[in-house]
């Protein structure tokens, strides 16, 4: 009988051992790395008196951030690391760490090509978070019209995906404009080249004030 309740004695404190080492309760300190990053949300209070209560943690990136993972230590006392952005933790005597990554910039130029500055102007330049959209606009001058960007875009307003640092370049060409002469009764019109225009369609450039024609 001794050795049967020496034995049940042994087993209750190991017991009451493994229970107090895996959650007895505590207060669970959080600490947001590096500071300013972000925050985190708590689904219940971080303070326990009671073994084996549980809290869900949230974290939420700044702009400008994005969360990396928690960093903690187990009952046992192993360091580990969790990419969860929600996690529920046990509460004990023991300090949460949120990571959070600072997201790369990248500058955005936008430039009219070389010669073209009279022809029109360009809007979008800026300094972007990696992945960000990016808007870039083309505005051309009367007498002239946006033809492309340099990555072949032939929008006005072009969204771009923000990777790297880039130019982008626009170019624009003079506007045409379609000349119809009609000859009537006897006779026709020529062009400065002596070449007869008469009922015949023509594209001029909108920059050209001017067109010589002979009756």
């Amino acid at each position: 009988m001794k050795r049967i309740i020496a034995i049940l004695f042994v087993l209750v404190f190991a017991l009451s051992l493994c229970t107090s080492a895996f959650a007895v309760g505590g207060t669970i300190s959080v600490v947001i790395s590096p500071e300013g990053a972000g925050s985190y949300a708590a689904s219940g209070n971080l303070t326990s008196s009671v073994a084996d209560q549980l809290v869900k943690l949230t974290a939420s990136p700044n702009p400008g951030f994005k969360f990396s993972y928690w960093k903690y230590i187990t009952s046992g006392g192993e360091a580990k690391t969790d990419p969860s952005t929600s996690k529920d933790f046990y509460i004990f005597d023991r300090t949460i760490t949120a990571v959070f990554d600072k997201i790369p910039q990248h500058t955005i130029t936008v430039a009219v090509v070389d010669g073209q500055s009279a022809r029109g102007s360009v809007s979008g330049s800026g300094l972007f978070f990696a992945n960000e959209k990016a808007t870039i606009t083309a505005n051309p001058n009367p007498g002239y019209e946006f033809e492309k960007w340099s990555d072949g875009s032939t929008d006005l307003s072009h969204d771009v995906l923000v990777t790297s640092d880039i130019t982008y370049f626009a170019s624009f060409k003079p506007k045409t404009l379609i000349l119809t002469i009609a000859c009537e009764g006897s006779g026709y019109v020529s062009d400065s080249g002596g070449t007869s225009v008469c009922s015949v369609s023509r594209e001029y450039s909108e920059s050209a004030r001017y067109i010589s024609l002979q009756a």
